[in-house]
C-alpha cells in the first residue's frame, strides 16, 4: 500500500464519507480534522514550506526568513497531534505521543551519554 500524506488522508475521508462513518470514534475524527485545518492555516507552515522548497529540496531564493527551531518543533507537534487524533479515531492506536516523551527523553540521554565517552 502506498504511503499517503496527511493532507491526502483527510481529503480521502472527505471524498469517501463511508470510510469516515466506519471510524470507531467520530469525536476523535472531528478533532483530528479541526487540528489538521488549524495546521493548514498556521502562519508557521508557509515559512517552513518555503524553507523546505528553497533550501532543502531545491536551491532557490527564499521568500521569507528561515523558520526558528521553536517554530519548526511547535508546528511538528501540532501536526503530530492532528495525526494522533486521526489514529485514535480509527480505534487502532490509543497511546498519546505525550505519554511517550519521558521514555524517549530517557533513551536519548542514555544514548548521548555513551557518545560522550
Amino acid at each position: 500500500m502506498e504511503a499517503k500524506s496527511g493532507q491526502e488522508m483527510f481529503e480521502q475521508l472527505k471524498r469517501n464519507p463511508a470510510i469516515a462513518n466506519k471510524m470507531e470514534s467520530p469525536t476523535d475524527l472531528a478533532e483530528a480534522r479541526r487540528r489538521w485545518n488549524r495546521c493548514r492555516a498556521d502562519p508557521r507552515r508557509k515559512r517552513i514550506v518555503d524553507y523546505r522548497d528553497k533550501y532543502v529540496a531545491h536551491y532557490g531564493s527564499p521568500q521569507s526568513a528561515p523558520p526558528q527551531y521553536r517554530e519548526l518543533f511547535g508546528f511538528a507537534r501540532a501536526t503530530a497531534s492532528a495525526l494522533e487524533k486521526l489514529a485514535h479515531g480509527t480505534g487502532v492506536v490509543r497511546v498519546s505521543h505525550e505519554s511517550q516523551l519521558q521514555a524517549r527523553k530517557a533513551s536519548a540521554k542514555k544514548f548521548w551519554k555513551r557518545m560522550k565517552k
